[in-house]
């Protein structure tokens, strides 16, 4: 069910591939026509650097491509399907103060969304014959912003303890937590940002990196279903449940 009232800010999907699809330009206009029914806004951005799963930070690639990353946006602009030549992504993203209806639709509907782009992608990519994607890392990234609203850090963290009168002026934390079942960890990092309209919040980023070796449903998106619920799972261990209860 979608929830209206979510602190989440954006979640995103990715896999990178072993190898970069052989492609120009063209090739670029001819994706465009596949997917433009569903995503009719079509950008271009600079390439992102291939994901390490020991450095969850992204930034802009140093390697060369011979595309920039495409994005493809629905009408509202909160989907977005992002095509690079190694990588692919499924974001949500909410547009707007957090106060406001958000309408995200779930996990579930992101991670069916991804499933459709990649089959399209794949479908495209065999019929022009432009080589293989072998998938090696996947990340599944999630983004929260809490608007502290006159709060105590201690009404919204549960790293703080409660009565404390101390103004904080800053907060910084990170830290990262193993995945167990599989190589991979989930980076955690707290911070203060300030919302669309002025208003400061607490940031929340959740950022997991895993391998993952093949493309079949079952191998890669139950692997993404797990991390998801492994994330889910440490949530009452940052956020109080006043604020859980915005994320139900």
């Amino acid at each position: 069910m979608p929830n209206v009232r979510t602190p989440l800010v954006e979640i995103a999907m990715s896999i990178q591939s072993q190898t970069s699809f052989a492609m120009n330009v063209l090739d670029a206009g001819s994706l465009h026509q596949v997917l433009k029914e569903h995503y009719p806004i079509f950008q271009q951005v600079a390439p992102m650097s291939r994901l390490d799963l020991a450095a969850p930070e992204a930034s802009l690639s140093l390697h060369e491509y011979n595309l920039p990353r495409l994005w493809f946006l629905s009408s509202d602009l909160k989907e977005l399907f992002q095509f690079q030549e190694d990588r692919l992504s499924q974001n949500w993203r909410r547009f707007g103060p957090n106060d406001t209806a958000a309408e995200y639709p779930g996990y579930e509907a992101v991670k069916s969304a991804f499933q459709e782009n990649i089959q399209r992608v794949l479908d495209w990519s065999n019929r022009e014959a432009l080589g293989q994607f072998s998938p090696d890392v996947a990340e599944l990234f999630y983004e929260n912003a809490v608007p502290i609203e006159g709060r105590r850090l201690s009404e919204i963290l549960m790293f703080f303890q409660p009565g404390r009168q101390v103004a904080v002026a800053g907060l910084k934390m990170a830290w990262a937590e193993v995945l167990t079942t599989m190589a991979g960890a989930i980076h955690v990092h707290c911070g203060i940002t300030q919302m669309p309209d002025g208003e400061p919040a607490v940031h929340v980023r959740l950022v997991a990196r895993f391998v993952v070796q093949d493309l079949t449903k079952d191998a890669v998106f139950g692997r993404f279903d797990e991390v998801h619920s492994t994330i889910h799972s440490l949530l009452p261990y940052i956020f109080t449940p006043q604020v859980l209860e915005m994320c139900a």
